[in-house]
């Protein structure tokens, strides 16, 4: 059974094979439209996680959470399942010089 998802702009039913940009605004709370705006702006090239945390947490004034890495995967899983029934995913690579690297990418048919 899949979850039906609406467009956070016009509220029409979105469908598996959604295009990229319209992924923008599925993520509800402040944190998790950052996350997905971010990797909706750098697809199809994947970014580093140290670079994401930056750009999720570099302005929030208690610096954001202890352990960032951690917090990435738990929002990541989240955002997974709202993606997946439109038709993409966020992969991950394995740690690298700055962390894991995450991207946006379509849902194999």
């Amino acid at each position: 059974m899949t979850a039906a998802c609406t467009c956070p702009t016009c509220g029409q039913p979105m469908r598996a094979g959604t295009d990229v940009k319209a992924l923008t605004g599925l993520a509800r709370g402040p944190v998790s439209r950052a996350i997905l705006d971010t990797l909706v702006e750098s697809y199809p090239a994947s970014i580093e996680g140290r670079r994401l945390a930056e750009a999720v947490w570099g302005d929030d004034p208690d610096g954001g959470p202890n352990w960032p890495a951690g917090s990435l995967f738990i929002l990541m899983r989240r955002l997974r399942l709202k993606l997946g029934p439109l038709g993409w995913t966020i992969t991950s690579t394995g740690p690298g010089r700055g962390g894991a690297s995450f991207r946006l990418a379509p849902l194999e048919a």
